[in-house]
């Protein structure tokens, strides 16, 4: 059973096999599967969204650090099956994805991956309004929702303004 989905800010994300008996991590096999990054990338905080009707699994990741210009930005990919591969909707595979090892945390080499779903976003003031809009920063760390109810989904996220 592939259900355990981890990874760090810049090692990468990565899937192991779960015993289900036990509910850890099956032995002996280190990190797991590599789904994406790595190489110093800045990826993190991998949510997984089954939906019933695509029959596909969405991979949720954020991209970028926390800062408000260019900071986080909700990404996702999707695959048939839990442990991948994962494509993002111009048909890049996932696992590709990895930072430059001799250019820590340059995201001009991830960012063309991935479905962007939500960055930085500013406001535009109304007419008469003086000041600095507010918008969205850095909106990440996310739990995806589906509501059997009203057949909606929902994305909740952190941000600031």
């Amino acid at each position: 059973m592939w259900c355990g989905w981890h990874g760090s800010y810049s090692g990468g994300i990565f899937i192991v096999a779960m015993d289900p008996a036990t509910g850890f991590p099956k032995p002996g096999q280190g990190y797991g599967r590599h789904l994406l990054g790595g190489h110093h990338a800045r990826i993190e905080a991998p949510y997984v969204l089954y939906n019933a009707q695509t029959r596909f699994y969405y991979l949720f990741t954020c991209f970028g650090g926390l800062d408000a210009a260019g900071g986080y930005n909700i990404r996702v990919a999707r695959s048939r099956r839990p442990d991948g591969p994962y494509f993002d909707a111009a048909g890049h595979a996932m696992s590709q994805v990895k930072g430059n090892p001799d250019v820590p945390f340059d995201d001009s080499r991830i960012a063309p991956y991935g479905q962007k779903l939500m960055g930085n976003y500013q406001l535009v003031l109304a007419a008469g309004e003086t000041g600095t809009p507010l918008g969205y920063v850095s909106p990440g760390h996310y739990s995806a929702l589906y509501e059997a109810a009203t057949g909606q989904y929902f994305l909740l996220f952190h941000t600031t303004t």
